[in-house]
């Protein structure tokens, strides 16, 4: 996921969206669990996010919208030719710009290899504490969880108690909550409880230096592979370069590609971003008899030369695509 923020926030040139909707499979294997809710709260408290949402479809369900793109995606692989997991990766990116989705889906799809991972897990768990997560796993948890911070809460509107901090006098504006619902059609939220206090955000929070441990070949996996290779390059059916890659895959000796060294989206904040297009999009009014509803200003204040009888030749080029509401 850290990758794939990456590569959305560098498409965009250095922005991302307030809210984030992650659209999972019901599983607590890979993702119904803590490392996705401490990951989740760990980007809330860094304000990376104004709000993270994670969505679960229910037991039972068949086919989501990610099913279209993988149907689209499978038969390429099982038909392609390539040597090394570098020519998959080239074959993936290529046919993923080919895909029958929406534009901005299509721009932002991204095959990469993962020989190195941050240990995303290890990092959170320094910063937050999840123990009051237990027994929120499994197909029959909650099927979604919102996190966001007191300050965007929409106090008022709940129905559920909210559990707050013991000691309300630490309380914080960014201190995170996690809101929950059994079913995502659910009108009302059936929990709103305190998660992680604003405390924890240490400024400037550091950049993620561990890395994740790789699950290491068996020696009767390696042994396998090793035969394997063996048989199809005398059946003519592997090349000297695929067989070279899988015998180094086999003995450990593969070489490895680098995770990043950092996650520059972990320097984005949305309120920062909020606050820069409020300003772009200051009205400036100084007492003319004129609608502030119906001309939109550059920012800054007008120049002296500006007032007077000039100010309508001013404004006017600026007001040519702005409708009655402004």
């Amino acid at each position: 996921m850290a990758r794939l923020l990456e590569n959305v926030y560098t498409l965009r040139k250095n922005t991302l969206p307030a809210e984030f909707w992650l659209q999972l499979d019901n599983t607590a294997r890979e993702n119904k669990n803590q490392k996705m809710l401490r990951f989740s709260i760990l980007m809330t408290l860094r304000g990376v996010f104004k709000t993270i949402s994670l969505c679960f479809l229910r037991k039972g369900h068949t086919h989501e919208d990610i099913d279209g793109p993988f149907s689209q995606t499978s038969p390429v692989v099982s038909k392609a030719d390539f040597q090394s997991a570098m020519e998959l990766e080239e074959s993936l990116n290529y046919n993923m710009r080919q895909l029958r989705v929406d534009g901005e889906a299509r721009e932002h799809s991204l095959a990469y290899i993962m020989d190195e991972t941050t240990d995303w897990d290890l990092y959170a768990k320094g910063i937050v504490d999840t123990e009051f997560v237990w027994g929120l796993g499994g197909p029959n948890a909650p099927h979604m969880f919102q996190f966001v911070c007191r300050k965007y809460l929409p106090v008022g509107s709940f129905v559920c108690p909210i559990e707050d901090r013991e000691d309300l006098s630490n309380s914080h504006e960014g201190d995170v909550f996690m809101m929950t619902k059994q079913y995502l059609h659910d009108d009302d939220w059936a929990q709103v409880v305190f998660v992680c206090g604003a405390d924890k955000a240490v400024h400037p929070m550091p950049m993620p230096t561990s890395v994740a441990a790789n699950k290491v070949v068996s020696r009767k996996d390696a042994a396998e592979i090793l035969k394997q290779c063996q048989l199809a390059a005398e059946q003519g059916f592997l090349s000297s370069e695929g067989r070279s890659f899988l015998e180094n895959y086999a003995h450990g000796t593969l070489r490895k590609r680098p995770r990043p060294d950092e996650y520059s989206f972990l320097r984005h904040r949305f309120e920062a971003v909020a606050n820069r297009a409020k300003r772009q999009r200051t009205i400036v009014y100084d007492g003319i008899s004129m609608g502030v509803n119906q001309v939109r200003v550059k920012p800054g204040p007008l120049r002296a030369d500006d007032r007077g009888d000039d100010v309508a030749a001013y404004l006017a080029p600026l007001a040519d695509d702005v409708g009655d509401d402004g």
